[in-house]
C-alpha cells in the first residue's frame, strides 16, 4: 500500500485538546564537555527561565548470572537541567545527550511553538557545540474528554477491540502501536489510555503521539526544521485519522 504524509489537509482547531506539546532533538557532545557547561544555558533570559534544576537518569539492570534473576538499580547521576518558565508554562532540558522544549497549556500554534523551539535549540548549540544531531522528535499529548457511557468507537477510530462472547464494557485501557512509515524513515509511537477523573460525567482518554525519525546532521543544518516539520505532518495524520467527525466537533 503506497502512503504518503498529508500536510495542508487538516482544520486548526481553535480549541485543540493539547495538554503538552514536545520537540526533542538528540546530538552527541564534545567528550570534554562538562555538566557546568550546561549549567549556565539560561545565562542571559534568566528572567523569561529562573527556576533550575538538576536532571538524573535512571538505569535498571537486569542480570541473569545465577538461577534466581537479579535486578540492580545503580545510583542516579545528573546528566542535565531543567529549566521552567517563571509562569511555570514551558520547559527547556539541557543534557548531557540533547535538548528538549517542552510547552505547557495555553499551546499557541505550530509556527510560535517551532520558533520559540529554534532559538532555544541554537542556544544550545551555541553552549556546548555538539558534533551532530542523531534524533528528532515531535511529541503531543492530547486529552480527549468523553461523554461517561458512549460507545469509545464513535469517538476514535483506533480503539481496542473485544472479542465476542464476554462483556462488552470497558472501564480502563492502555494500547501502545508502533507505526513505521517506510518512505520518509518517520516512526510514530501512538499510545491510548483511560486516566481517573472525578467527573461522574467525563470518560478521559489520553491520545499520546509521539513521531521520531533518527538522523545524522550537523547541529545548525536548516534540514533539521524541515524533517521537524515532516514529524509533525505524520502527527496531524494521526490525529485527525483516529479522532471522528463526532470528536472534532468539540474542540473547532
Amino acid at each position: 500500500m503506497t502512503y504518503e504524509l498529508e500536510t495542508s489537509t487538516f482544520p486548526t482547531l481553535g480549541k485543540a485538546p493539547i495538554t503538552e506539546a514536545l520537540i526533542d532533538i538528540r546530538a552527541t557532545l564534545p567528550a570534554d564537555t562538562s555538566l557546568a557547561a550546561l549549567e549556565g544555558y539560561t545565562r542571559g533570559i534568566e528572567d523569561v527561565y529562573p527556576k533550575a534544576d538538576k536532571r538524573y537518569s535512571l538505569e535498571a539492570r537486569f542480570e541473569f548470572d545465577s538461577p534466581q534473576p537479579r535486578v540492580t538499580m545503580p545510583p542516579s547521576t545528573p546528566d542535565g537541567f531543567l529549566f521552567r518558565a517563571r509562569d511555570e508554562s514551558s520547559v527547556v532540558q539541557a543534557r548531557m545527550d540533547g535538548f528538549t522544549f517542552s510547552k505547557l497549556k495555553p499551546y499557541e500554534d505550530w509556527k510560535t511553538f517551532s520558533g520559540a523551539a529554534k532559538e532555544l535549540w541554537a542556544r544550545y548549540v551555541g553552549v556546548v557545540s555538539p558534533i551532530r544531531a542523531t534524533r528528532v522528535a515531535v511529541r503531543y499529548l492530547n486529552r480527549i474528554e468523553l461523554p461517561v457511557g458512549v460507545n469509545i468507537g464513535d469517538y476514535l477510530k483506533t480503539v481496542p477491540q473485544i472479542a465476542s462472547g464476554i462483556p462488552q464494557d470497558l472501564g480502563s485501557f492502555l494500547m501502545r502501536l508502533v507505526i513505521p512509515d517506510a518512505a520518509s524513515g518517520c516512526v510514530a509511537i501512538l499510545t491510548e489510555t483511560t486516566v481517573p477523573d472525578q467527573s461522574s460525567t467525563v470518560y478521559p482518554v489520553i491520545l499520546d503521539i509521539d513521531v521520531f525519525r533518527e538522523i545524522k546532521l550537523d547541529p545548525s543544518d536548516p534540514q533539521l526544521w524541515t524533517i521537524l516539520e515532516q514529524l509533525r505532518n505524520f502527527k496531524n495524520t494521526i490525529f485527525f485519522r483516529t479522532l471522528t467527525e463526532l470528536a472534532l466537533e468539540s474542540y473547532k
